[in-house]
Protein backbone atom coordinates (compact mmCIF):
# COMPACT_ATOMS: atom_id res chain seq x y z
CA UNK A 1 0.00 0.00 0.00
CA UNK A 2 1.31 3.46 -0.87
CA UNK A 3 2.37 5.83 1.88
CA UNK A 4 0.14 8.55 0.40
CA UNK A 5 -3.05 8.99 -1.63
CA UNK A 6 -3.36 10.77 -4.99
CA UNK A 7 -6.68 11.95 -6.43
CA UNK A 8 -6.54 13.01 -10.06
CA UNK A 9 -9.12 15.09 -11.96
CA UNK A 10 -11.76 13.03 -13.78
CA UNK A 11 -10.64 11.57 -17.10
CA UNK A 12 -11.13 13.99 -19.95
CA UNK A 13 -11.79 16.95 -17.64
CA UNK A 14 -9.80 20.20 -18.07
CA UNK A 15 -6.91 20.44 -15.64
CA UNK A 16 -5.67 23.41 -13.67
CA UNK A 17 -1.88 23.82 -13.26
CA UNK A 18 -2.12 23.21 -9.50
CA UNK A 19 -0.99 20.41 -7.20
CA UNK A 20 -2.76 20.53 -3.83
CA UNK A 21 -0.72 18.87 -1.06
CA UNK A 22 -1.99 17.91 2.40
CA UNK A 23 1.04 16.46 4.25
CA UNK A 24 -0.39 16.64 7.78
CA UNK A 25 -3.79 14.94 7.47
CA UNK A 26 -2.57 11.40 8.14
CA UNK A 27 -3.77 9.54 11.23
CA UNK A 28 -2.32 6.07 10.71
CA UNK A 29 0.48 4.71 12.90
CA UNK A 30 2.50 1.84 11.37
CA UNK A 31 2.45 -1.39 13.36
CA UNK A 32 6.22 -1.31 13.79
CA UNK A 33 6.12 2.20 15.31
CA UNK A 34 3.07 1.95 17.57
CA UNK A 35 4.68 -0.11 20.42
CA UNK A 36 7.31 2.57 21.02
CA UNK A 37 4.79 5.40 21.30
CA UNK A 38 2.81 6.54 24.31
CA UNK A 39 -0.48 4.61 23.97
CA UNK A 40 -2.69 7.68 24.35
CA UNK A 41 -0.67 9.64 21.78
CA UNK A 42 -0.86 6.72 19.35
CA UNK A 43 -4.63 6.54 19.89
CA UNK A 44 -5.43 10.25 19.54
CA UNK A 45 -2.69 11.31 17.04
CA UNK A 46 -2.56 14.97 18.09
CA UNK A 47 -1.35 17.80 15.81
CA UNK A 48 -3.29 16.44 12.83
CA UNK A 49 -4.54 18.93 10.21
CA UNK A 50 -7.96 17.38 10.71
CA UNK A 51 -9.99 16.63 7.57
CA UNK A 52 -8.19 19.11 5.31
CA UNK A 53 -8.18 16.61 2.45
CA UNK A 54 -11.94 16.24 2.90
CA UNK A 55 -12.38 20.00 3.09
CA UNK A 56 -10.80 20.18 -0.38
CA UNK A 57 -12.46 17.07 -1.76
CA UNK A 58 -14.03 19.22 -4.49
CA UNK A 59 -10.59 20.13 -5.91
CA UNK A 60 -10.19 17.25 -8.42
CA UNK A 61 -13.55 18.20 -9.91
CA UNK A 62 -12.07 21.64 -10.63
CA UNK A 63 -9.09 20.05 -12.38
CA UNK A 64 -6.70 20.15 -9.42
CA UNK A 65 -4.54 17.13 -8.55
CA UNK A 66 -4.60 16.32 -4.82
CA UNK A 67 -2.02 14.37 -2.83
CA UNK A 68 -2.29 13.65 0.88
CA UNK A 69 -0.43 11.67 3.52
CA UNK A 70 -1.76 8.54 5.19
CA UNK A 71 0.53 8.42 8.20
CA UNK A 72 0.60 10.75 11.18
CA UNK A 73 3.14 13.56 11.21
CA UNK A 74 4.26 12.10 14.56
CA UNK A 75 5.72 9.17 12.60
CA UNK A 76 7.55 11.54 10.29
CA UNK A 77 6.78 15.13 9.39
CA UNK A 78 6.74 15.49 5.60
CA UNK A 79 6.91 19.27 5.96
CA UNK A 80 10.22 19.49 7.82
CA UNK A 81 13.81 19.80 6.65
CA UNK A 82 15.33 16.28 6.51
CA UNK A 83 18.56 17.73 7.90
CA UNK A 84 16.73 18.90 11.01
CA UNK A 85 17.06 22.64 10.34
CA UNK A 86 14.42 24.77 12.06
CA UNK A 87 11.88 26.66 9.96
CA UNK A 88 11.89 29.77 12.16
CA UNK A 89 14.43 31.62 14.29
CA UNK A 90 12.07 33.44 16.66
CA UNK A 91 12.14 31.01 19.58
CA UNK A 92 8.74 29.42 18.96
CA UNK A 93 8.13 25.75 19.69
CA UNK A 94 8.70 23.64 16.60
CA UNK A 95 8.21 19.93 16.16
CA UNK A 96 10.96 18.07 14.34
CA UNK A 97 11.32 15.58 11.52
CA UNK A 98 10.38 12.71 13.85
CA UNK A 99 8.76 14.63 16.70
CA UNK A 100 9.43 13.53 20.25
CA UNK A 101 7.03 16.11 21.73
CA UNK A 102 3.72 17.50 20.50
CA UNK A 103 2.83 21.18 20.23
CA UNK A 104 1.13 20.73 23.59
CA UNK A 105 4.52 19.56 24.93
CA UNK A 106 3.41 15.97 25.46
CA UNK A 107 5.98 13.18 25.12
CA UNK A 108 5.28 11.17 21.97
CA UNK A 109 7.29 8.07 22.98
CA UNK A 110 7.56 5.88 26.01
CA UNK A 111 10.69 6.66 28.00
CA UNK A 112 13.79 5.31 26.28
CA UNK A 113 11.98 4.46 23.04
CA UNK A 114 12.59 7.62 21.01
CA UNK A 115 13.70 6.90 17.41
CA UNK A 116 17.48 6.74 16.95
CA UNK A 117 19.37 7.85 13.84
CA UNK A 118 18.90 4.50 12.11
CA UNK A 119 15.15 4.51 12.72
CA UNK A 120 14.84 8.10 11.51
CA UNK A 121 16.75 7.18 8.34
CA UNK A 122 14.41 4.23 7.80
CA UNK A 123 11.36 6.45 8.09
CA UNK A 124 12.85 9.00 5.71
CA UNK A 125 13.40 6.27 3.13
CA UNK A 126 10.01 4.63 3.59
CA UNK A 127 7.66 7.58 4.09
CA UNK A 128 9.35 10.94 3.49
CA UNK A 129 11.31 10.47 0.28
CA UNK A 130 8.44 8.80 -1.64
CA UNK A 131 6.10 11.71 -0.87
CA UNK A 132 8.61 14.35 -1.92
CA UNK A 133 9.56 12.40 -5.02
CA UNK A 134 5.94 12.12 -6.09
CA UNK A 135 5.28 15.80 -5.42
CA UNK A 136 8.28 16.68 -7.59
CA UNK A 137 7.17 14.36 -10.38
CA UNK A 138 3.62 15.70 -10.37
CA UNK A 139 4.82 19.32 -10.41
CA UNK A 140 7.17 18.60 -13.30
CA UNK A 141 4.34 16.89 -15.18
CA UNK A 142 2.06 19.90 -14.63
CA UNK A 143 4.78 22.33 -15.70
CA UNK A 144 5.46 20.29 -18.85
CA UNK A 145 1.79 20.39 -19.77
CA UNK A 146 1.01 23.99 -18.84
CA UNK A 147 4.31 25.87 -18.89
CA UNK A 148 4.13 26.57 -15.15
CA UNK A 149 2.89 24.89 -11.97
CA UNK A 150 1.72 25.86 -8.50
CA UNK A 151 2.15 23.78 -5.34
CA UNK A 152 -0.72 24.74 -3.03
CA UNK A 153 0.11 23.54 0.48
CA UNK A 154 -3.09 23.08 2.50
CA UNK A 155 -2.85 23.11 6.30
CA UNK A 156 -4.92 23.78 9.41
CA UNK A 157 -4.29 24.44 13.08
CA UNK A 158 -6.17 24.98 16.31
CA UNK A 159 -7.23 28.57 16.96
CA UNK A 160 -4.87 28.81 19.92
CA UNK A 161 -1.48 27.12 20.28
CA UNK A 162 0.28 28.91 23.16
CA UNK A 163 3.61 27.17 22.45
CA UNK A 164 3.72 29.01 19.11
CA UNK A 165 2.26 32.37 20.22
CA UNK A 166 -0.06 33.51 23.01
CA UNK A 167 -2.56 35.26 20.73
CA UNK A 168 -5.18 33.37 18.71
CA UNK A 169 -4.43 32.92 15.02
CA UNK A 170 -6.24 34.66 12.19
CA UNK A 171 -8.80 32.61 10.25
CA UNK A 172 -6.54 32.31 7.20
CA UNK A 173 -2.76 32.70 6.91
CA UNK A 174 -1.13 32.80 3.48
CA UNK A 175 2.60 32.06 3.30
CA UNK A 176 5.07 32.64 0.49
CA UNK A 177 8.34 32.92 2.45
CA UNK A 178 8.32 36.71 2.14
CA UNK A 179 7.80 36.55 -1.61
CA UNK A 180 10.48 33.96 -2.32
CA UNK A 181 8.34 30.95 -3.27
CA UNK A 182 5.77 32.41 -5.66
CA UNK A 183 5.28 35.22 -8.12
CA UNK A 184 3.81 38.30 -6.43
CA UNK A 185 1.03 38.08 -9.00
CA UNK A 186 -0.07 34.73 -7.54
CA UNK A 187 0.21 35.99 -3.98
CA UNK A 188 -1.92 39.04 -4.80
CA UNK A 189 -4.55 36.85 -6.51
CA UNK A 190 -4.72 34.56 -3.49
CA UNK A 191 -4.93 37.41 -0.99
CA UNK A 192 -7.75 39.10 -2.90
CA UNK A 193 -9.70 35.86 -3.33
CA UNK A 194 -9.39 34.96 0.35
CA UNK A 195 -10.14 38.45 1.66
CA UNK A 196 -12.55 40.37 -0.53
CA UNK A 197 -16.11 39.95 0.67
CA UNK A 198 -15.42 36.76 2.60
CA UNK A 199 -15.64 38.07 6.18
CA UNK A 200 -12.62 35.99 7.22
CA UNK A 201 -9.61 37.50 8.95
CA UNK A 202 -6.44 37.12 6.88
CA UNK A 203 -2.73 37.36 7.56
CA UNK A 204 0.23 37.19 5.19
CA UNK A 205 3.41 35.41 6.35
CA UNK A 206 2.55 35.95 10.03
CA UNK A 207 3.07 33.76 11.93
CA UNK A 208 3.55 31.12 9.20
CA UNK A 209 5.54 31.70 6.01
CA UNK A 210 5.32 28.19 4.60
CA UNK A 211 6.98 24.96 5.67
CA UNK A 212 9.69 22.90 4.06
CA UNK A 213 7.58 21.70 1.14
CA UNK A 214 6.69 25.28 0.19
CA UNK A 215 10.29 26.42 0.57
CA UNK A 216 11.94 23.52 -1.22
CA UNK A 217 9.61 23.38 -4.25
CA UNK A 218 8.69 27.04 -4.66
CA UNK A 219 11.22 28.28 -7.22
CA UNK A 220 9.49 30.90 -9.39
CA UNK A 221 12.55 31.17 -11.64
CA UNK A 222 11.91 27.56 -12.71
CA UNK A 223 8.19 28.21 -13.33
CA UNK A 224 7.24 26.20 -10.23
CA UNK A 225 5.57 28.34 -7.57
CA UNK A 226 4.40 27.46 -4.07
CA UNK A 227 1.95 28.96 -1.60
CA UNK A 228 0.84 27.69 1.80
CA UNK A 229 -2.60 28.32 3.21
CA UNK A 230 -2.98 27.71 6.92
CA UNK A 231 -6.46 28.01 8.39
CA UNK A 232 -7.85 27.71 11.88
CA UNK A 233 -9.82 24.53 12.38
CA UNK A 234 -12.80 26.23 13.97
CA UNK A 235 -13.80 27.80 10.63
CA UNK A 236 -14.69 24.40 9.16
CA UNK A 237 -15.08 21.95 12.04
CA UNK A 238 -15.90 21.47 15.70
CA UNK A 239 -12.48 21.47 17.37
CA UNK A 240 -13.62 19.75 20.54
CA UNK A 241 -15.70 16.98 18.99
CA UNK A 242 -13.29 16.63 16.03
CA UNK A 243 -16.08 16.63 13.48
CA UNK A 244 -16.68 18.53 10.26
CA UNK A 245 -19.39 21.18 10.49
CA UNK A 246 -21.67 21.29 7.43
CA UNK A 247 -22.71 24.91 7.96
CA UNK A 248 -19.12 26.05 8.26
CA UNK A 249 -18.15 24.00 5.20
CA UNK A 250 -20.89 25.66 3.18
CA UNK A 251 -19.32 29.03 3.93
CA UNK A 252 -15.61 28.31 3.47
CA UNK A 253 -15.68 25.95 0.48
CA UNK A 254 -16.88 28.56 -2.06
CA UNK A 255 -14.02 30.83 -0.94
CA UNK A 256 -11.48 28.07 -1.45
CA UNK A 257 -12.99 27.09 -4.80
CA UNK A 258 -12.87 30.70 -5.99
CA UNK A 259 -9.25 30.94 -4.85
CA UNK A 260 -8.17 27.79 -6.67
CA UNK A 261 -9.92 28.85 -9.88
CA UNK A 262 -8.36 32.30 -9.73
CA UNK A 263 -4.91 30.87 -9.04
CA UNK A 264 -5.25 28.37 -11.89
CA UNK A 265 -6.05 31.17 -14.32
CA UNK A 266 -3.18 33.30 -13.01
CA UNK A 267 -0.64 30.48 -13.33
CA UNK A 268 -1.78 29.86 -16.91
CA UNK A 269 -1.38 33.56 -17.67
CA UNK A 270 2.14 33.58 -16.21
CA UNK A 271 3.09 30.71 -18.52
CA UNK A 272 2.13 32.63 -21.67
Amino acid sequence: MDEFVIKMPPAGAPRLPILLSCPHVGTEIPAEVRPSMDPEIARTTPDVDWFVHRLYEFAPRLGVTLIHARYSRLVIDLNRDPAGKKLYADGRTETGLCPVRTFALQDVYRAGHEPDDAEIARRVAQYYTPYHSRVRALLEEIRAGHGAALLYEAHSIRRRVPSIRPEPFEDLILGDQQGKTASPILTDVALRSLRDGTGYTLSHNTPFMGGYLTRSFGKPETAIHALQLEMTQDIYMDEERIELDDMKLARIRPVLERTLRALGAAVAELAR
